[in-house]
């Protein structure tokens, strides 16, 4: 499915191969995701959007800890 409010900063996100940039594409995505959960507070057929946000948050924390060495909480 297309949620592209969100999806192209995580994709962006994801295909960053530059490390100096990766830092700012990843807040970047989390902030898209973030409003868009905000937004999906009302509706209540989203359920199938939902999933995908907790698959690329997941995406997004493996990012984070692999390439910017976060910490594994």
């Amino acid at each position: 499915m297309d949620y592209s409010e969100w999806q192209k900063p995580y994709r962006e996100a994801a295909l960053e191969i530059d490390p100096r940039k990766l830092p700012e594409r990843l807040a970047d995505a989390e902030t898209a995701i973030f409003l868009r959960l905000l937004a999906l507070q009302t509706v209540s057929n989203g359920n199938g959007e939902r999933v995908a946000i907790s698959e690329a948050l997941t995406g997004l924390r493996s990012l984070q800890k692999e390439k910017l060495n976060y910490p594994d909480w």
